[in-house]
């Protein structure tokens, strides 16, 4: 994952989202350019998603 260590949520988010939109494919490239409230938020998700202490993830 590139030199910046913080790039390691970009390129996992990349894997894991299957759909964004109207895109046809969510790349690296794609979350790079995303809005940094978008990122955070999905990368929040992406926290209580794969958390396995949570007992629910809130909408």
């Amino acid at each position: 994952m590139r030199d910046n260590p913080t790039y390691l949520g970009v390129g996992v988010l990349a894997q894991v989202i299957t759909q964004l939109g109207t895109l046809t494919t969510v790349d690296e490239d794609v979350v790079e350019e995303l809005f940094s409230e978008d990122l955070a938020y999905l990368q929040s998700m992406y926290i209580r998603v794969n958390d396995r202490t949570a007992a629910r993830v809130d909408p």
